[in-house]
């Protein structure tokens, strides 16, 4: 079979790649509906911060994030081994329920 599309012949994954950034785009635009519009002063803060130390808020960010969820999952399953409450956190957070499913 020929194949018709120009771009394929130069890049076999072409529609591949096209096809994640849509969902890429798509997930960045449901972001950005949840969050809202971002301030321009929280924008030029963020601009001045050093990469390091924006990479340190977004630690905290996450590790609260965890914590949250970790004693939510401890809240709802009392009983729970410390494996599978940490299956679940790790489920919840990676958003991918088919993680752990041995334990």
């Amino acid at each position: 079979m020929v194949n018709s599309c120009i771009l394929c012949t130069a890049d076999p994954h072409f529609h591949e790649k096209q096809l994640a950034m849509k969902s890429t785009d798509q997930a960045s635009q449901e972001l950005h509906t949840r969050i809202g519009a971002i301030h321009p002063m929280q924008l030029q803060a963020w601009r001045r911060m050093k990469p390091y130390e924006r990479l340190n808020i977004a630690f905290q960010a996450y590790q609260f994030a965890l914590e949250t969820v970790r004693l939510r999952e401890r809240k709802r399953a009392d009983g729970l081994s410390q494996a599978e409450l940490d299956w679940r956190v790790t489920r919840r957070m990676q958003a991918d329920q088919r993680l752990g499913g041995d334990v």
